[in-house]
């Protein structure tokens, strides 16, 4: 089964951002981001049927984020990302039996970012976003299987 992915976001002078995902069939994502002037984040993410994701991410001043994912029944998941000086964010995230996600950005000074997922089992997903002088992102994900 194919499943295509849009996530369009939006950043406004109060640095907030929204990203939305629907999911074709009975799999819907929302994904919020609310970027506050002590550089918290909070993702939240809800999947079809009993699985609810929450994301949370804290930026402080050494640019060190933490994104903490809990699915229900004994799955716990924990992004782990550092932003350098070159504004290179790696995030890694493993999943409970044999399932490993690995998400990476590059932010470049033209403002593109590519977000890079891989899960294992023949299921690979590719966000791509680029940033615009209207600071419009879209997010652009494709289910395999």
């Amino acid at each position: 089964m194919k499943c295509t992915v849009i996530l369009r976001a939006t950043y406004h002078e109060e640095c907030t951002v929204i990203l939305r995902a629907k999911y074709h069939e009975e799999c819907t994502v929302i994904l919020r981001v609310t970027y506050h002037e002590e550089c918290t984040v909070i993702l939240r993410a809800t999947y079809h049927e009993e699985c609810t994701v929450i994301l949370r991410a804290t930026y402080h001043e050494e640019c060190t984020v933490i994104l903490r994912v809990t699915y229900h029944e004994e799955c716990t998941v924990i992004l782990r990302a550092t932003y350098h000086e070159e504004c290179t964010v790696i995030l890694r995230a493993k999943y409970h039996e044999e399932c490993t996600v690995i998400l990476r950005v590059t932010y470049h000074e033209e403002c593109t970012i590519i977000l890079r997922v891989t899960y294992h089992e023949e299921c690979t997903v590719i966000l791509r976003a680029t940033y615009h002088e209207e600071c419009t992102v879209i997010l652009r994900a494709t289910y395999h299987e």
